[in-house]
Protein backbone atom coordinates (compact mmCIF):
# COMPACT_ATOMS: atom_id res chain seq x y z
CA UNK A 1 0.00 0.00 0.00
CA UNK A 2 1.22 3.56 -0.66
CA UNK A 3 2.12 5.64 2.35
CA UNK A 4 0.00 8.53 3.53
CA UNK A 5 0.96 12.01 2.40
CA UNK A 6 2.31 13.20 5.74
CA UNK A 7 3.04 16.66 4.36
CA UNK A 8 -0.64 17.58 4.66
CA UNK A 9 -0.77 16.88 8.41
CA UNK A 10 -0.44 19.70 10.90
CA UNK A 11 3.06 19.61 12.39
CA UNK A 12 2.08 21.52 15.53
CA UNK A 13 -1.72 21.70 15.83
CA UNK A 14 -4.54 19.20 15.96
CA UNK A 15 -5.66 17.07 13.01
CA UNK A 16 -9.45 16.82 12.80
CA UNK A 17 -10.31 13.63 10.92
CA UNK A 18 -13.60 13.96 9.04
CA UNK A 19 -14.91 10.50 9.84
CA UNK A 20 -18.05 9.18 8.15
CA UNK A 21 -17.15 5.60 9.04
CA UNK A 22 -17.21 4.62 5.37
CA UNK A 23 -14.35 2.62 3.79
CA UNK A 24 -12.32 5.70 2.84
CA UNK A 25 -12.37 7.47 6.20
CA UNK A 26 -11.94 4.17 8.07
CA UNK A 27 -8.74 3.45 6.14
CA UNK A 28 -7.56 7.02 6.68
CA UNK A 29 -8.01 6.84 10.45
CA UNK A 30 -6.46 3.36 10.64
CA UNK A 31 -3.37 4.38 8.65
CA UNK A 32 -2.98 7.63 10.62
CA UNK A 33 -2.81 5.63 13.83
CA UNK A 34 -0.24 3.21 12.40
CA UNK A 35 1.93 5.57 10.32
CA UNK A 36 1.69 8.79 12.35
CA UNK A 37 1.53 7.72 16.02
CA UNK A 38 2.73 11.12 17.22
CA UNK A 39 0.05 13.09 15.36
CA UNK A 40 -2.58 14.75 17.52
CA UNK A 41 -5.91 13.40 16.23
CA UNK A 42 -9.49 14.44 16.83
CA UNK A 43 -12.24 12.34 15.22
CA UNK A 44 -15.32 14.27 14.05
CA UNK A 45 -18.47 12.75 12.59
CA UNK A 46 -21.03 15.13 11.03
CA UNK A 47 -24.57 13.74 11.15
CA UNK A 48 -26.46 15.38 8.30
CA UNK A 49 -29.82 14.20 9.67
CA UNK A 50 -31.13 14.05 6.11
CA UNK A 51 -32.64 10.54 6.28
CA UNK A 52 -33.97 8.18 8.99
CA UNK A 53 -30.75 6.14 9.02
CA UNK A 54 -28.33 8.99 9.69
CA UNK A 55 -28.48 8.59 13.47
CA UNK A 56 -27.70 4.89 13.22
CA UNK A 57 -24.75 5.60 10.95
CA UNK A 58 -23.45 8.11 13.51
CA UNK A 59 -23.58 5.37 16.17
CA UNK A 60 -21.74 2.94 13.88
CA UNK A 61 -19.06 5.53 13.19
CA UNK A 62 -18.62 6.06 16.91
CA UNK A 63 -18.27 2.31 17.47
CA UNK A 64 -15.64 2.05 14.72
CA UNK A 65 -13.61 4.89 16.22
CA UNK A 66 -13.87 3.21 19.64
CA UNK A 67 -12.61 -0.07 18.11
CA UNK A 68 -9.53 1.84 17.03
CA UNK A 69 -9.11 3.33 20.50
CA UNK A 70 -10.50 6.82 19.82
CA UNK A 71 -13.65 8.74 20.65
CA UNK A 72 -15.70 10.26 17.84
CA UNK A 73 -17.39 13.61 18.36
CA UNK A 74 -20.80 13.69 16.68
CA UNK A 75 -22.07 17.03 15.42
CA UNK A 76 -25.64 16.97 14.16
CA UNK A 77 -26.64 19.62 11.64
CA UNK A 78 -30.00 20.70 10.34
CA UNK A 79 -30.80 19.84 6.76
CA UNK A 80 -29.95 23.04 4.84
CA UNK A 81 -32.66 24.88 2.94
CA UNK A 82 -32.97 24.28 -0.79
CA UNK A 83 -30.62 26.40 -2.86
CA UNK A 84 -29.19 26.70 -6.35
CA UNK A 85 -26.30 24.55 -5.21
CA UNK A 86 -28.49 21.44 -5.06
CA UNK A 87 -28.80 19.04 -2.11
CA UNK A 88 -25.33 17.48 -2.45
CA UNK A 89 -23.49 20.81 -2.49
CA UNK A 90 -25.71 22.25 0.27
CA UNK A 91 -24.88 19.34 2.58
CA UNK A 92 -21.18 19.63 1.72
CA UNK A 93 -21.17 23.34 2.55
CA UNK A 94 -22.94 22.65 5.85
CA UNK A 95 -20.47 19.88 6.69
CA UNK A 96 -17.42 22.03 6.01
CA UNK A 97 -18.95 24.89 8.00
CA UNK A 98 -19.09 22.59 11.04
CA UNK A 99 -15.52 21.40 10.53
CA UNK A 100 -14.23 24.94 10.00
CA UNK A 101 -15.94 26.12 13.19
CA UNK A 102 -13.94 23.55 15.19
CA UNK A 103 -10.53 24.71 13.93
CA UNK A 104 -8.00 26.60 15.99
CA UNK A 105 -5.06 28.37 14.31
CA UNK A 106 -2.60 25.77 13.07
CA UNK A 107 -5.15 22.92 12.99
CA UNK A 108 -5.86 20.82 9.91
CA UNK A 109 -9.01 19.04 8.77
CA UNK A 110 -8.15 15.70 7.13
CA UNK A 111 -10.53 14.14 4.61
CA UNK A 112 -10.35 10.77 2.85
CA UNK A 113 -10.61 11.94 -0.76
CA UNK A 114 -8.67 9.57 -3.02
CA UNK A 115 -7.53 9.25 -6.65
CA UNK A 116 -10.91 8.04 -7.94
CA UNK A 117 -12.58 11.05 -6.32
CA UNK A 118 -9.99 13.25 -8.00
CA UNK A 119 -10.67 11.75 -11.43
CA UNK A 120 -14.44 12.12 -10.98
CA UNK A 121 -14.01 15.73 -9.88
CA UNK A 122 -11.96 16.59 -12.97
CA UNK A 123 -14.52 14.95 -15.26
CA UNK A 124 -17.45 16.75 -13.60
CA UNK A 125 -15.66 20.09 -13.86
CA UNK A 126 -14.81 19.42 -17.48
CA UNK A 127 -18.51 18.81 -18.20
CA UNK A 128 -19.34 22.11 -16.47
CA UNK A 129 -16.79 24.09 -18.49
CA UNK A 130 -14.07 24.77 -15.92
CA UNK A 131 -10.81 26.59 -16.64
CA UNK A 132 -7.26 25.35 -15.89
CA UNK A 133 -7.52 25.84 -12.13
CA UNK A 134 -10.81 23.99 -11.93
CA UNK A 135 -9.47 21.16 -14.09
CA UNK A 136 -6.56 20.94 -11.66
CA UNK A 137 -8.97 19.11 -9.36
CA UNK A 138 -8.59 18.93 -5.61
CA UNK A 139 -5.38 20.14 -4.01
CA UNK A 140 -3.66 17.98 -1.43
CA UNK A 141 -3.57 20.97 0.94
CA UNK A 142 -5.56 24.19 0.86
CA UNK A 143 -6.61 26.88 3.35
CA UNK A 144 -9.76 26.33 5.40
CA UNK A 145 -10.76 29.03 7.86
CA UNK A 146 -7.95 29.60 10.35
CA UNK A 147 -6.37 26.26 9.42
CA UNK A 148 -5.86 23.96 6.45
CA UNK A 149 -7.71 21.16 4.67
CA UNK A 150 -5.48 18.16 3.90
CA UNK A 151 -6.10 15.02 1.84
CA UNK A 152 -3.55 12.33 2.83
CA UNK A 153 -5.10 9.61 0.59
CA UNK A 154 -5.16 11.53 -2.67
CA UNK A 155 -2.69 9.08 -4.28
CA UNK A 156 -4.69 6.01 -3.25
CA UNK A 157 -7.15 4.35 -5.64
CA UNK A 158 -10.52 3.00 -4.55
CA UNK A 159 -9.32 -0.54 -5.32
CA UNK A 160 -6.37 -0.12 -2.94
CA UNK A 161 -8.65 1.24 -0.23
CA UNK A 162 -10.99 -1.74 -0.60
CA UNK A 163 -8.01 -4.11 -0.35
CA UNK A 164 -6.85 -2.35 2.81
CA UNK A 165 -10.33 -2.68 4.35
CA UNK A 166 -10.24 -6.45 3.77
CA UNK A 167 -6.82 -6.68 5.38
CA UNK A 168 -8.05 -4.67 8.38
CA UNK A 169 -11.10 -6.91 8.79
CA UNK A 170 -8.95 -10.04 8.81
CA UNK A 171 -7.08 -8.57 11.75
CA UNK A 172 -10.20 -7.19 13.48
CA UNK A 173 -13.68 -8.37 12.33
CA UNK A 174 -15.29 -5.37 14.09
CA UNK A 175 -13.98 -3.00 11.39
CA UNK A 176 -16.97 -3.19 9.06
CA UNK A 177 -17.39 0.15 7.25
CA UNK A 178 -20.60 2.16 7.47
CA UNK A 179 -22.78 1.86 4.37
CA UNK A 180 -24.14 5.24 3.24
CA UNK A 181 -26.92 4.75 0.64
CA UNK A 182 -26.41 8.27 -0.72
CA UNK A 183 -23.23 7.00 -2.41
CA UNK A 184 -25.51 5.01 -4.76
CA UNK A 185 -27.98 7.84 -5.37
CA UNK A 186 -28.09 8.40 -9.14
CA UNK A 187 -30.21 11.53 -8.74
CA UNK A 188 -27.08 13.55 -7.85
CA UNK A 189 -24.41 14.26 -10.46
CA UNK A 190 -21.55 12.36 -8.85
CA UNK A 191 -23.78 9.36 -8.12
CA UNK A 192 -25.04 9.30 -11.70
CA UNK A 193 -21.51 9.56 -13.01
CA UNK A 194 -20.30 6.76 -10.72
CA UNK A 195 -23.23 4.40 -11.23
CA UNK A 196 -24.09 4.95 -14.91
CA UNK A 197 -21.41 6.76 -16.89
CA UNK A 198 -18.09 5.52 -15.52
CA UNK A 199 -18.80 1.80 -15.98
CA UNK A 200 -19.28 2.50 -19.70
CA UNK A 201 -16.10 4.59 -19.86
CA UNK A 202 -14.15 1.91 -18.00
CA UNK A 203 -15.25 -0.77 -20.46
CA UNK A 204 -13.76 1.23 -23.33
CA UNK A 205 -10.92 3.17 -21.68
CA UNK A 206 -9.81 1.20 -18.59
CA UNK A 207 -7.00 3.65 -17.79
CA UNK A 208 -9.23 6.72 -17.62
CA UNK A 209 -8.65 7.33 -13.88
CA UNK A 210 -4.87 7.55 -14.17
CA UNK A 211 -5.12 9.78 -17.25
CA UNK A 212 -7.51 12.23 -15.60
CA UNK A 213 -5.38 12.40 -12.46
CA UNK A 214 -2.37 13.18 -14.68
CA UNK A 215 -4.46 15.76 -16.54
CA UNK A 216 -5.24 17.42 -13.22
CA UNK A 217 -1.54 17.59 -12.40
CA UNK A 218 -0.76 19.24 -15.76
CA UNK A 219 -3.63 21.73 -15.36
CA UNK A 220 -2.42 22.73 -11.90
CA UNK A 221 0.99 23.42 -13.39
CA UNK A 222 -0.59 25.48 -16.21
CA UNK A 223 -2.76 27.44 -13.78
CA UNK A 224 0.25 28.24 -11.58
CA UNK A 225 2.20 29.62 -14.56
CA UNK A 226 -0.75 31.61 -15.89
CA UNK A 227 -1.47 33.19 -12.53
CA UNK A 228 1.19 35.97 -12.58
CA UNK A 229 0.05 37.17 -16.01
CA UNK A 230 -3.60 37.18 -14.94
CA UNK A 231 -2.79 38.98 -11.69
CA UNK A 232 -0.98 41.69 -13.64
CA UNK A 233 -4.04 42.04 -15.89
CA UNK A 234 -6.40 42.06 -12.92
CA UNK A 235 -4.66 44.62 -10.69
CA UNK A 236 -5.70 47.76 -12.63
CA UNK A 237 -9.29 46.51 -12.84
CA UNK A 238 -9.81 46.14 -9.09
CA UNK A 239 -11.92 48.74 -7.31
CA UNK A 240 -12.10 48.75 -3.53
CA UNK A 241 -15.10 49.55 -1.36
CA UNK A 242 -13.58 49.47 2.09
CA UNK A 243 -12.16 45.95 2.35
CA UNK A 244 -14.45 44.59 -0.37
CA UNK A 245 -12.90 44.04 -3.81
CA UNK A 246 -15.07 44.81 -6.84
CA UNK A 247 -14.20 44.65 -10.53
CA UNK A 248 -14.18 47.75 -12.73
CA UNK A 249 -16.90 47.08 -15.28
CA UNK A 250 -15.62 49.37 -18.04
CA UNK A 251 -12.03 48.17 -17.74
CA UNK A 252 -13.21 44.56 -17.84
CA UNK A 253 -15.38 45.13 -20.89
CA UNK A 254 -12.50 46.71 -22.83
CA UNK A 255 -10.84 43.27 -22.94
CA UNK A 256 -11.62 40.73 -25.64
CA UNK A 257 -13.92 37.87 -24.63
CA UNK A 258 -11.24 35.30 -23.83
CA UNK A 259 -9.20 37.70 -21.72
CA UNK A 260 -12.31 39.00 -19.97
CA UNK A 261 -13.45 35.50 -19.03
CA UNK A 262 -9.97 34.47 -17.86
CA UNK A 263 -9.79 37.64 -15.75
CA UNK A 264 -13.24 36.98 -14.28
CA UNK A 265 -12.25 33.44 -13.29
CA UNK A 266 -9.06 34.67 -11.66
CA UNK A 267 -10.93 37.32 -9.68
CA UNK A 268 -13.44 34.75 -8.45
CA UNK A 269 -10.59 32.42 -7.48
CA UNK A 270 -9.05 35.23 -5.42
CA UNK A 271 -12.39 35.56 -3.61
CA UNK A 272 -12.16 31.83 -2.82
CA UNK A 273 -15.51 30.94 -4.39
CA UNK A 274 -16.47 28.14 -6.74
CA UNK A 275 -16.16 29.35 -10.34
CA UNK A 276 -19.35 28.96 -12.42
CA UNK A 277 -19.50 27.00 -15.65
CA UNK A 278 -18.15 28.64 -18.81
CA UNK A 279 -21.46 29.00 -20.68
CA UNK A 280 -23.14 31.14 -17.95
CA UNK A 281 -19.97 33.26 -17.80
CA UNK A 282 -20.21 33.95 -21.53
CA UNK A 283 -23.90 34.86 -21.25
CA UNK A 284 -23.17 37.24 -18.37
CA UNK A 285 -20.42 38.90 -20.42
CA UNK A 286 -22.80 39.26 -23.36
CA UNK A 287 -25.46 40.87 -21.17
CA UNK A 288 -22.93 43.27 -19.66
CA UNK A 289 -21.80 44.35 -23.12
CA UNK A 290 -25.38 45.07 -24.20
CA UNK A 291 -26.86 46.38 -20.92
CA UNK A 292 -27.55 50.05 -20.45
CA UNK A 293 -29.11 52.42 -17.96
CA UNK A 294 -29.93 50.92 -14.61
CA UNK A 295 -30.03 47.30 -15.78
CA UNK A 296 -28.29 44.84 -13.48
CA UNK A 297 -27.11 41.71 -15.33
CA UNK A 298 -27.03 38.79 -12.92
CA UNK A 299 -25.03 35.55 -12.91
CA UNK A 300 -26.28 33.22 -10.15
CA UNK A 301 -24.76 29.82 -9.45
CA UNK A 302 -24.07 27.50 -6.54
CA UNK A 303 -21.01 29.49 -5.43
CA UNK A 304 -22.55 32.95 -5.36
CA UNK A 305 -24.17 35.79 -7.26
CA UNK A 306 -22.42 38.22 -9.58
CA UNK A 307 -24.05 41.50 -10.60
CA UNK A 308 -23.08 44.46 -12.75
CA UNK A 309 -24.18 47.78 -11.19
CA UNK A 310 -22.81 51.30 -11.32
CA UNK A 311 -19.61 50.66 -13.27
CA UNK A 312 -18.65 47.70 -11.07
CA UNK A 313 -19.06 43.96 -10.80
CA UNK A 314 -20.26 42.91 -7.33
CA UNK A 315 -19.90 39.45 -5.79
CA UNK A 316 -22.23 38.07 -3.13
CA UNK A 317 -22.31 34.65 -1.48
CA UNK A 318 -25.41 32.48 -1.94
CA UNK A 319 -27.29 33.85 1.03
CA UNK A 320 -31.01 33.47 1.81
CA UNK A 321 -32.81 36.73 2.40
CA UNK A 322 -33.89 37.59 5.91
CA UNK A 323 -37.36 36.37 6.73
CA UNK A 324 -40.40 38.57 6.29
CA UNK A 325 -41.49 37.92 9.88
CA UNK A 326 -39.60 39.69 12.64
CA UNK A 327 -37.86 37.61 15.33
CA UNK A 328 -38.02 38.59 18.99
CA UNK A 329 -34.77 39.89 20.48
CA UNK A 330 -33.80 40.06 24.12
CA UNK A 331 -31.56 43.17 23.96
CA UNK A 332 -29.58 41.93 26.96
CA UNK A 333 -28.02 39.23 24.71
CA UNK A 334 -26.42 39.35 21.22
CA UNK A 335 -28.70 38.63 18.26
CA UNK A 336 -27.15 36.22 15.74
CA UNK A 337 -27.75 37.38 12.18
CA UNK A 338 -28.18 34.96 9.27
CA UNK A 339 -26.15 37.32 7.07
CA UNK A 340 -23.21 37.23 9.49
CA UNK A 341 -22.23 38.74 12.83
CA UNK A 342 -24.32 39.78 15.83
CA UNK A 343 -26.33 42.82 16.83
CA UNK A 344 -25.22 43.90 20.29
CA UNK A 345 -26.56 46.55 22.64
CA UNK A 346 -23.47 47.41 24.68
CA UNK A 347 -23.40 49.36 27.90
CA UNK A 348 -24.59 48.92 31.48
CA UNK A 349 -27.91 50.77 31.27
CA UNK A 350 -31.46 49.44 30.94
CA UNK A 351 -32.76 49.15 27.36
CA UNK A 352 -35.90 51.10 26.49
CA UNK A 353 -38.98 49.12 27.46
CA UNK A 354 -41.05 47.30 24.87
CA UNK A 355 -41.02 44.26 22.62
CA UNK A 356 -37.77 44.22 20.67
CA UNK A 357 -37.64 42.49 17.30
CA UNK A 358 -35.19 42.18 14.41
CA UNK A 359 -36.50 41.72 10.90
CA UNK A 360 -36.38 42.87 7.33
CA UNK A 361 -36.41 46.53 6.35
CA UNK A 362 -39.91 47.34 5.04
CA UNK A 363 -40.21 48.83 1.58
CA UNK A 364 -40.70 52.61 1.57
CA UNK A 365 -39.64 52.89 5.23
CA UNK A 366 -38.74 56.30 6.64
CA UNK A 367 -36.86 57.44 9.74
CA UNK A 368 -36.23 60.81 11.35
CA UNK A 369 -32.44 60.67 11.62
CA UNK A 370 -32.04 64.14 13.18
CA UNK A 371 -34.49 65.98 15.48
CA UNK A 372 -34.42 69.14 13.35
CA UNK A 373 -34.95 67.40 10.00
CA UNK A 374 -37.90 65.67 8.34
CA UNK A 375 -38.22 61.91 8.04
CA UNK A 376 -36.05 60.46 5.27
CA UNK A 377 -36.77 57.62 2.84
CA UNK A 378 -34.28 54.94 3.86
CA UNK A 379 -34.00 53.46 0.37
CA UNK A 380 -32.71 56.77 -0.98
CA UNK A 381 -30.49 57.27 2.09
CA UNK A 382 -28.88 53.85 1.60
CA UNK A 383 -28.41 54.51 -2.13
CA UNK A 384 -26.50 57.71 -1.33
CA UNK A 385 -24.27 55.67 0.99
CA UNK A 386 -23.30 53.29 -1.79
CA UNK A 387 -25.15 50.12 -0.74
CA UNK A 388 -26.36 48.17 -3.80
CA UNK A 389 -30.16 47.79 -3.90
CA UNK A 390 -30.25 43.98 -3.62
CA UNK A 391 -28.25 44.11 -0.37
CA UNK A 392 -30.54 46.58 1.40
CA UNK A 393 -33.04 43.89 2.36
CA UNK A 394 -30.23 42.07 4.20
CA UNK A 395 -29.66 44.90 6.67
CA UNK A 396 -31.15 44.08 10.09
CA UNK A 397 -34.04 46.38 10.97
CA UNK A 398 -34.76 46.87 14.69
CA UNK A 399 -38.33 47.32 15.89
CA UNK A 400 -39.64 48.19 19.36
CA UNK A 401 -43.34 47.52 19.84
CA UNK A 402 -43.56 47.03 16.06
CA UNK A 403 -42.19 50.51 15.36
CA UNK A 404 -39.04 50.78 13.22
CA UNK A 405 -36.34 52.46 15.31
CA UNK A 406 -33.06 51.54 13.59
CA UNK A 407 -31.48 49.96 10.54
CA UNK A 408 -28.29 48.23 11.67
CA UNK A 409 -26.30 50.80 13.69
CA UNK A 410 -26.25 53.19 10.73
CA UNK A 411 -29.69 54.80 10.65
CA UNK A 412 -31.28 55.31 14.06
CA UNK A 413 -34.45 57.25 14.85
CA UNK A 414 -33.50 60.49 16.57
CA UNK A 415 -35.80 59.92 19.57
CA UNK A 416 -34.60 56.33 19.99
CA UNK A 417 -30.99 57.47 19.73
CA UNK A 418 -31.63 59.98 22.51
CA UNK A 419 -33.13 57.21 24.66
CA UNK A 420 -30.08 55.01 24.10
CA UNK A 421 -27.75 57.88 24.94
CA UNK A 422 -29.67 58.59 28.11
CA UNK A 423 -29.33 54.92 29.12
CA UNK A 424 -25.63 54.84 28.25
CA UNK A 425 -26.15 52.24 25.51
CA UNK A 426 -24.72 51.80 22.02
CA UNK A 427 -26.08 49.67 19.20
CA UNK A 428 -23.27 47.82 17.40
CA UNK A 429 -22.87 45.18 14.72
CA UNK A 430 -20.00 42.87 15.65
CA UNK A 431 -18.25 40.93 12.85
CA UNK A 432 -20.19 42.82 10.24
CA UNK A 433 -19.69 41.48 6.68
CA UNK A 434 -17.69 43.89 4.55
CA UNK A 435 -20.27 43.77 1.77
CA UNK A 436 -22.93 45.20 4.10
CA UNK A 437 -20.97 48.25 5.23
CA UNK A 438 -21.90 51.74 4.06
CA UNK A 439 -19.63 54.28 2.46
CA UNK A 440 -18.63 56.80 5.10
CA UNK A 441 -20.24 60.06 4.01
CA UNK A 442 -21.10 61.42 7.43
CA UNK A 443 -19.03 63.13 10.11
CA UNK A 444 -19.58 60.17 12.47
CA UNK A 445 -20.45 56.52 11.91
CA UNK A 446 -21.34 55.44 15.44
CA UNK A 447 -24.33 56.82 17.38
CA UNK A 448 -23.86 56.69 21.16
Amino acid sequence: MPALDRAVLSPTGCNLVAFSGGPDSLVLLHRLLHECPDAKLRVVHVDHACDPGSGRRAEQAGALAAALGLRAEVHRIQTPAASRAGPEASLRHARYAVLESLLEPGDHVLTAHHADDQAETVLLRLLRGAGPRGLGGMRALRPLGVGQLGRPLLDWTRARIEAQVKAMQRADPRLVPVDDPSNRDSSIDRGYLRQTVLPLISSRWPGWRERLVETARVQRWAAAHLQPALDALLAPCLRWRGSEACLDRDGWLRLDDDDALALLRRWLEQQDVQVPALEPQREFLRQCRSAGGERQPLLAWAGGELRAWRERLWLDPPMPETGLQASDWNPHTPFELAVGGQLVLSGQGRPPAGRWQVGRLPGGARLQLAPDRPRQRLGEWLRRHGLPPWRRALLPAVFVDHRLVAVAPDAIDAGFRAALRHAGLTLRWHQRPARLTLEDRRPTRSFP
